[in-house]
């Protein structure tokens, strides 16, 4: 079922409620559920822990010590486990950072290789996490409530079960309270006020009208379960709260609210060894005793527990060992963890019908269900494919509640505007180059949820000495933040401290740059990682440093050109060593971006001159600047930004060749340069030695008026001569020199009157 909002037939009641409980001790632990179309199957005290019907589905909560998949000398004892308890759902505590999504479903389809592979959903990140893995889809994610709830939030999901078999889906929320504390602490204060956001969140899921708003929206009916390790090692008001609704904290949670369908309490089971009835699943430390701190609360109106119990190999008989195919250590601290398995198996309601009207659940959005020629159930269609469903109006294309644009993004708020979903940071970083140094507050950063110590902003030194700066990074005046590590303030041994960034808008970047100054001084200095995350709920380490780096401010610088193209979210995660002597600072926290692009548009810079500069693969490419040259020699060409134009200046004084007979010559920007006009006119000659014009000769030198061989004589005295004083006369042509061009115009002449 991919439609969040999709319901099934629900059970409207469950006589017979089947449920495993500390006082009843082994009758309760070995009841034998029957089934029409299954024989029986579950009888652990010989060694077969198999479901009673192949339709129940078994959901185990185990707190596996940080041990599963990370420490690999412990692989055997958990394959036995897995292995024997072959559940459909597990909802595991305590996976670190070092442990991916892939991981897990790898170690799981290897163990218990399923159809489609594992389905994994991870938790917040608070040191460790938790993390919800099925064989079935899980849909509706998210990793706490709204509001948010204490530490490491809240692991929820949907798990959709097949629709032909199974009338209902489950929805769980997986927890891991705060640890140790005595009651009315600080941890004891921390597991209240996960209590309360779990209280309220159930009521939000049936309907319930919350202070908070109406965030998730399920199908009537919907089995719901909390499970996990509760810790419940202080006062009794956490586990009251969770199983009757009384918040503690109604300003911030709201009025109290019944978790159960029926408006009643949530069931808290609590499986029991079937071999000596008892229900402690954390098997004692030299602090704590032996106590039941893993628990699992159901909506009992709607579904029914077939079986539950605590896998215990230490108080195992060696056939049922056998029988199962595990060791009598497989359980033990040494060689798994130091929390035991709890088992619980649901068994839905039945399917059975006679006409259509008998699966109807009357919601628009699930489409109408009908009943086959086998008497069974069978879904609708969704009737807004690949679309919002708006279950108030019964129309498609537009939402109903905020529940209903929930995309499991931490970072944003998601809220449905008059039909359509909106998601927003709350605020946002968009505008580069961005810098904080602190000196005014905290900016847009702030403390993150799931740590135990907060940042705290400071000018001058820290309290403790030997630790920590004597003053900022950007003037040793200002101020900076730091994790205060003295034990007095509870920061110290191994204490996280989250400083989160607000949505950073990296969509328009080809390449970024993070750079930030740090300060690691003191004889046990732990820690300190910066992470990036897409969600707020899977953090990716970007840079990590440890130990004593000497008492000096050093700078980091973080390329972050591989998360460009997309909204992101930073945080410096600062622990603490093993006392006061861990003083960690940042200041001067930069970012800087290089644009990146999607179209040509993105990339002009407006310039006419430059060019058009065009995008090509999210980078800008410099356009080819324009070319004005026109192929005219005398004209200075140069490119008009005002006018988006070339323009081409004649310059008469490149055109003038100094001589007196070509004329004055001048730039014409069409044809190159040419001659204004000739000095001397048609009826001269241009002699250039002296600038001057001269008459051009006729030949006849006597002059008796005609030309005769008279002339003749003269004319050859002169040949070959130049043009001056006396042969003046001679020069016909206008070249300076009397020669063979003179010679054949004063030929022409003969015999002829001039």
């Amino acid at each position: 079922m991919s439609n969040p909002g999709k319901g099934k037939e629900a059970m409207k009641s469950c006589p017979n409620r089947l449920v495993a409980r500390a006082g009843v001790l082994i009758v309760a632990s070995l009841f034998v559920a029957t089934s029409a179309n299954n024989t029986l199957a579950f009888d652990p005290l010989s060694g077969d822990y198999s479901k009673d019907d192949a339709l129940d589905v078994r959901i185990v909560a185990y707190n596996h010590a940080r041990n599963f998949i990370e420490n690999t000398s412990n692989d055997a004892a958990f394959n036995r486990i897995l292995t024997a308890l072959n559940p459909d759902i597990i909802c595991f505590e305590e996976f670190t950072s070092a442990v991916s999504v892939s991981d897990v479903a790898n170690r799981m389809n290897s163990i218990l290789p399923t159809p489609g592979g594992w389905q994994v959903h991870f938790g917040l990140l608070g040191g460790i996490r938790t993390v919800l893995v099925s064989r079935y889809p899980l849909t509706m994610t998210r990793t706490d409530t709204i509001p948010a709830s204490s530490t490491r939030g809240v692991t929820i999901a949907l798990v959709d079960l097949p629709d032909a078999t199974h009338p209902q889906d489950v929805y769980l929320l997986g927890v891991h309270l705060k640890c140790c504390g005595d009651p009315g602490g600080t941890e004891d204060a921390s597991r209240q006020d996960s209590a309360d956001a779990i209280a309220n969140w159930l009521g939000d899921a049936r309907g319930v009208a919350r202070a908070s708003g109406n965030n998730i929206v399920l199908p009537s009916d919907t089995p719901m379960i909390v499970l996990g390790d509760f810790n419940l090692v202080g006062g009794p008001q956490p586990e009251n709260t969770i199983t009757t609704g009384d918040i503690q904290d109604e300003a911030t949670y709201g009025v109290d609210v019944s978790g159960d369908w029926d408006v009643s309490d949530m069931t808290n089971l609590m499986p029991a060894d079937p071999f000596t009835g008892d229900t402690f699943t954390w098997q004692g430390s030299q602090s704590f005793p032996p106590s039941a701190l893993d628990r699992m609360f159901y909506t009992d109106s709607v579904v029914t527990v077939a079986n539950s119990f605590v896998l215990n190999t230490d108080t195992m008989l060696a056939p049922a060992l056998a029988a199962a195919g595990l060791q009598a250590g497989d359980t033990l601290p040494a060689n798994s963890s130091d929390h035991l398995p709890i088992v619980m198996d649901l068994r839905m309601g039945s399917t059975t019908c006679a006409v259509d009207l008998d699966c109807d659940d009357g919601q628009f959005c699930n489409g109408a269900e009908t009943c086959d020629g086998n008497s069974s159930c069978q879904p609708g269609v969704d009737p807004c494919p690949g679309d919002l469903c708006n279950e108030v109006l019964d129309e498609c294309g537009s939402c109903s509640t905020d529940g209903d644009c929930d995309d499991g993004n931490t970072c944003t708020t998601d809220t449905c505007n008059a039909g359509t979903c909106e998601s927003a940071c709350p605020n946002q970083i968009d505008l580069f180059p961005y810098s904080e140094n602190f000196d005014s507050g905290f900016g847009l950063w702030n403390n993150g949820g799931g740590d135990d110590i907060d940042w705290t902003r400071l000018s001058g030194a820290t309290p403790s000495s030997g630790t920590g700066p004597s003053g900022d990074h950007t003037t040793g005046s200002g101020s900076y933040v730091y994790t205060e590590a003295s034990a007095a303030n509870n920061g110290s041994p191994n204490k996280t401290a989250l400083l989160q960034s607000p949505c950073i808008d990296l969509t328009g970047a080809n390449a970024a740059n993070l750079t930030f100054w740090y300060h690691m001084f003191g004889t046990s200095v732990g820690s300190l990682d910066v992470e990036v995350s897409d969600d707020c709920s899977a953090w990716t380490s970007l840079f990590s440093v440890s130990g004593d780096q000497g008492n000096q401010w050093l700078q980091a610088n973080i390329d972050l050109s591989s998360h460009v193209g997309a909204v992101k979210t930073i945080r410096f995660r600062g622990v603490t060593g093993s006392s006061w002597s861990s003083d960690i600072a940042i200041d001067d926290i930069a970012i800087t971006i290089v644009p990146g692009c999607s179209i040509d548009d993105g990339c002009d810079d407006g310039s006419f001159c430059n060019g058009m500069e065009t995008c090509d693969a999210g980078t800008c490419i410099a356009g080819t600047p324009v070319s004005c040259d026109d192929a005219i020699a005398c004209t200075t060409d140069t490119c008009n930004e005002g006018a988006d134009s070339c323009d081409h200046t004649p310059v008469d004084a490149i055109c003038d060749n100094g001589l007196f007979c070509d004329g004055a010559e001048i730039c014409d920007p069409l044809l190159d340069c040419v001659a204004e006009s000739l000095p001397c006119g048609i009826d001269n000659w241009c002699r250039e030695s002296d600038n001057s014009c001269v008459p051009f000769g006729n030949g006849d030198v006597e002059p008796d008026g005609d030309v005769d061989l008279m002339d003749y004589g003269l004319f050859m005295s002169c040949f070959g001569n130049a043009a001056t004083g006396g042969c003046e006369w001679a020069n016909l042509t206008g070249d300076e020199f009397i020669d063979q061009a003179d010679l054949q115009a004063f030929v022409s002449q003969l015999a002829g009157p001039n």
